[in-house]
């Protein structure tokens, strides 16, 4: 007796697969990013602080270091608008263009693809969490 698989859950089953397989090369494991870069900002952030990541390697050329990037490799929810530049040739930072608002917890990445096609093809995206601390007046009296 042959058991017939309806074309309707196979075809789900498929497109499941395909979905699976392509999250996971978007973002570097722990062990794959810990090569990649030294240190991420993470956790708390003082609202008018810079994002940075660190590199193991220089990353940036001479001429680099300082100057504003012209295109977009740090993405962040909610959106933040800032510059993007090499600090020296293995940190890259984002300044926002004006304080964060305070006690918010942003998500985002570095797209190590679109910074360095060269150096970084296919390594995914480096994710970043952090949030902003404040003060909160618990009472008045």
């Amino acid at each position: 007796m042959r058991i017939r698989v309806p074309l309707f859950l196979f075809c789900s089953a498929v497109v499941l697969i395909l979905f699976a397989g392509c999250g996971s090369s978007e973002l570097p494991s722990a062990a794959d990013e810990a090569k990649i870069i030294t240190h991420k900002t993470a956790g708390f952030l003082s609202p008018d602080g810079e994002i940075a990541v660190r590199f193991v390697e220089d990353m940036a050329e001479e001429g680099q270091v300082g100057v504003a990037l012209t295109k977009k490799v740090f993405t962040f929810s909610p959106s933040i608008e800032g510059v993007t530049r090499w600090v020296d040739a293995r940190t890259i930072a984002f300044k926002p263009a004006r304080p964060l608002a305070i006690e918010t917890k942003f998500t985002g990445y570095l797209d190590l693809e679109a910074l360095l096609p060269d150096k970084m093809a296919s390594r995914g995206r480096i994710p970043i969490e952090f949030e902003t601390s404040g003060l909160s007046i618990i009472s008045m009296s």
